[in-house]
């Protein structure tokens, strides 16, 4: 693996818990860095819109982690390009191997997201039946397949490996993977490249000429007028020609604000199935097979007890098995429980010390509720805008150490006193609201806190 590559899965290691998965998948890892001259660091995006969202709202971010991995100042250069299929790198966790099927790569399936992979548990069980399932009578057996969870409990992994393994069964077929993000994204290229009918007719045939679509994070489009309007039809020109979709959330079709009701009711039409957070025997397998796919010898004490102390999710478990690799890699001496209970220790309060800026917490809330920044900034009295407005106001005061004026003078101009009521009212309501505690927790898990 050559400098560009280590330091590009560098990035992507670190970013990956600090980003929305939607946006992790859309704008960085389809990246790459092209090359280094001087001190300019050459970042390549597939298209213009995530070139703006990298070079717009993760520049210095991305600055620093260069900088800390190159030891030297830089300065980052942003282009639009593709990578040739033999080049493409997916991140820390995701790389493709020599003899890699094309098929899977133009399907946008991540390499190690296969059922062989997937550690079957008590809180998975019935997600995993349910998609061999599909795999033996697609389009048939359970169609449309509904899939939601937390964030980090492994919905893309499964709903992935149904593709892949349909494309091992008969790589004829024809398999797309994409997020409500992309799919919304990719729309809005297309009307902006001409005349509405002429540029979404390339759209359609993408979407609408395949044996199975898979669709992650299906709730951001709704409240998106446009892209429902096209994925209805999508949706319905895909079902009655007995093809197989496969669409995953982070809750139940009913319960995603502004998705119009007959979208969520064709959702709602096949089978839905939600993944709960794993058990203590599945965290224990799921980290010997990290174990095993590492080929480093870490003892069953030390993984043991990992497993028993990480119990947020599949995400949160993985980021603290590389703590122990790296203390492993690191330290001359065997590994014992107090030094590994140290190094998750601090591992956890520089996570939760993580200065997050007021943008991309109004960014995330705005993304989970659905509305645009600027409604969250303005005056409008709409109850989902001031609830989202105050879950802003409660998690900038929580999460960042920005004075009141400050924070004020962030969300539109507001006085310190409006700042206090909001996030008093939300730290109210957090006692006793379930809906409310869920919404804050998902934001957050989207913050990566």
């Amino acid at each position: 693996m050559d400098t560009l590559e280590k330091l590009w899965k560098t990035v992507l290691g670190e970013l990956e818990i600090s980003t929305t998965p939607a946006s992790f998948k859309t704008f960085f890892l389809p990246s790459y860095i092209l090359k280094i001259e001087e001190n300019i660091v050459t970042i390549v995006c597939p298209t213009p819109l995530s070139r703006d969202r990298l070079e717009g709202r993760y520049y210095f971010q991305i600055q620093k982690i260069c900088e800390g991995f190159l030891e030297k100042k830089v300065e980052l250069a942003f282009s639009v390009g593709q990578k040739t299929l033999s080049e493409k790198s997916l991140g820390p966790l995701f790389t493709i191997p020599g003899n890699s099927d094309n098929l899977h790569t133009s399907s946008n399936l991540y390499p190690e997201y296969t059922f062989e992979k997937f550690i079957v548990g008590s809180n998975n069980k019935l997600a995993h039946a349910v998609a061999t399932s599909v795999v033996s009578s697609l389009g048939t057996a359970y169609n449309p397949f509904f899939l939601y969870s937390n964030v980090g409990l492994g919905k893309t992994h499964l709903a992935q490996a149904i593709g892949h393994a349909i494309l091992q069964k008969d790589p004829s077929k024809k398999v797309i993977y994409t997020t409500g993000e992309n799919f919304t994204n990719e729309l809005v290229e297309a009307i902006k490249r001409g005349s509405r009918e002429q540029t979404t007719s390339a759209f359609r045939k993408k979407y609408r000429q395949v044996d199975l679509l898979i669709v992650d994070d299906i709730q951001f489009i709704a409240g998106r007028e446009a892209t429902q309007e096209e994925f209805f039809h999508t949706f319905n020109a895909l079902y009655l020609d007995k093809k197989q979709l496969v669409v995953t959330s982070d809750r139940p079709p009913h319960e995603i604000d502004k998705l119009a009701p007959r979208i969520s009711s064709r959702l709602a039409s096949g089978i839905i199935v939600d993944m709960q957070f794993p058990d203590t025997e599945t965290r224990r397998a799921i980290l010997r097979q990290k174990r095993e796919a590492t080929k480093i010898d870490i003892p069953d004490k030390i993984l043991d007890f990992v497993a028993d102390n990480v119990t947020s999710n599949i995400r949160e478990l993985e980021g603290a098995f590389m703590q122990v690799v790296l203390k492993q890699k690191t330290e001359d001496s065997p590994l014992t429980i107090d030094r590994v209970s140290e190094a998750l220790k601090i591992a956890k309060e520089e996570k939760r010390s993580k200065m997050l800026s007021v943008s991309e917490i109004i960014n995330a809330v705005a993304s989970y509720y659905n509305i645009r920044q600027k409604d969250i900034l303005g005056e409008s009295r709409l109850k989902n805008i001031v609830r989202a407005r105050q879950v802003s106001m409660y998690l900038i005061r929580t999460e960042t150490q920005i004075s009141l004026m400050a924070i004020g003078g962030l969300l539109g101009g507001r006085d310190h006193s409006t700042i206090i009521h909001g996030a008093e009212k939300i730290k109210l309501l957090l006692k006793k609201d379930l809906s409310l505690q869920k919404e804050v927790a998902d934001v957050k898990g989207n913050l990566g806190i």
